[in-house]
């Protein structure tokens, strides 16, 4: 090819280069732009199906060639393209779409350039009919937005009205091994003395040896000495907790069993509390004052809103009971839960007792009723006398030994609250 003269361009400055693409193989020069000294070295090769731009010699970034795709605009401003790559088949025979840029790569000014700025995103465009349109954006800021424009965060991905998104990982190794066929995806970040951490990892992995298509899903923590298995929900629906504690981090929520069938009175299938501990019971009558030994203790277990509880009350062995009338009651107080606010929800057994003295002394089945809206008990019994009859005795502070400080009291039972 013959050297391009300012003359020869000068007249021909329709078209300022022009390559046939008559002859030769694909490796057929066609214009070869040397560098400045005319040496051996070219900057710019076109070859009848390909182009080529290579850079001088040098390491790093010194030795690349460049393409620069450049707008004469003078006042860039938002959604002004700086340069635009198209992919298409001009002279495809079909004609109409299918001579339209299938695909496309553009600079896009994302603000009103200045001195201080020029935001600029990169845009991917395809389409499968008419023009490339937006598919894909990387932000002036490095966000990365799939089906939206405007990625507030570093990877956004929005899908088309009427598709349900979903993002997939494949594992392309062939294997049925228990946990294997892994994909994961993983949480990680630094330390202030820039040391890499994994802080946690959510993997996916085949459940079983089978040849089959089950599935299970780990979650691993670190709680700092690497990250380990916490939470496993395996191919049939079953959730283990490996390691730690379900906790229920909402006063109200719990574990709901709305799936079961129901009572007619049904009014709440949630679990919402479950709480086991200690209390101090205590004696209770109007204007009495107790002593009470060191055994005297309480357990309690709390599922629900029924509460379950043990008890010992004693006397100190030093000191009687004092400062009580005789007819009044004597209850037991000191319970951990204020109670159900109708009585009837709660009561008790007495499993044992000392020093609690009836005249006359046919009596059975000691209990307790722990009294509405109450942290308190009222103790009963049954007495079977002629001078009574059959009915429910309520004991008072008249109905102690005199020697009280021998005496304790052993219950168990249950109440509501609400």
């Amino acid at each position: 090819m013959g050297a391009l003269t300012g003359q020869s361009i000068a007249s021909s400055y329709e078209q300022l280069l022009h390559v046939d693409r008559d002859g030769g193989g694909n490796t057929t020069t066609l214009v070869d732009v040397k560098d400045g000294d005319n040496g051996t070295t070219f900057a710019l090769k076109l070859a009848q199906y390909h182009a080529e731009i290579r850079g001088t010699v040098g390491t790093g970034a010194t030795g690349a060639g460049k393409l620069n795709l450049s707008t004469s605009e003078l006042t860039v401003v938002d959604n002004d393209v700086l340069g635009r790559i198209d992919f298409l088949a001009p002279l495809e025979s079909s004609g109409t779409d299918a001579i339209l840029a299938g695909a496309s790569i553009w600079g896009e000014a994302e603000d009103t350039f200045a001195a201080d700025n020029n935001s600029t995103g990169i845009v991917f465009a395809t389409n499968t009919s008419a023009a490339a349109a937006e598919k894909m954006r990387l932000d002036s800021s490095g966000n990365l937005g799939i089906g939206t424009d405007s990625p507030s965060h570093m990877l956004v991905a929005k899908g088309a009205a009427g598709t349900s998104p979903v993002i997939e990982m494949i594992n392309s190794d062939t294997e049925d091994t228990d946990t294997g066929r892994e994909t994961s995806i993983r949480f990680s970040g630094f330390r202030s003395g820039g040391e890499a951490v994994i802080n946690a990892q959510l993997s996916g992995h085949h459940d079983g040896s089978g040849d089959d298509d089950k599935g299970l899903m780990l979650l691993y923590t670190n709680s700092g000495s690497g990250s380990t298995e916490r939470l496993r929900i395996d191919s049939d629906g079953d959730v283990t907790v490996q390691t730690g504690d379900l906790i229920m981090g909402t006063s109200g929520k719990g574990i709901s069993f709305a799936a079961t069938s129901d009572a007619g009175g049904m009014t709440s299938e949630v679990l919402d509390d479950y709480e086991e501990g200690t209390f101090t019971p205590t004696f209770v009558s109007s204007g009495a004052t107790f002593g009470y030994g060191g055994a005297t203790g309480g357990l309690y277990t709390k599922i629900g809103n029924i509460v379950y509880y043990s008890l010992w009350v004693g006397g100190d062995y030093s000191t009687d009971a004092s400062g009580g009338t005789a007819g009044n009651t004597l209850k037991f107080g000191g319970f951990p839960f204020t109670s159900h606010s109708t009585s009837i929800y709660g009561g008790g057994t007495v499993q044992g007792m000392r020093s609690i003295d009836l005249s006359p002394a046919t009596y059975s089945n000691f209990s307790v009723s722990v009294d509405a809206n109450s942290t308190e008990a009222t103790f009963s019994c049954v007495i079977a006398d002629g001078s009574y009859g059959t009915n429910l005795y309520t004991i008072t502070y008249g109905d102690i030994h005199s020697s009280f400080k021998y005496g304790w009291v052993r219950l168990i039972g249950h109440y509501h609250i609400d």
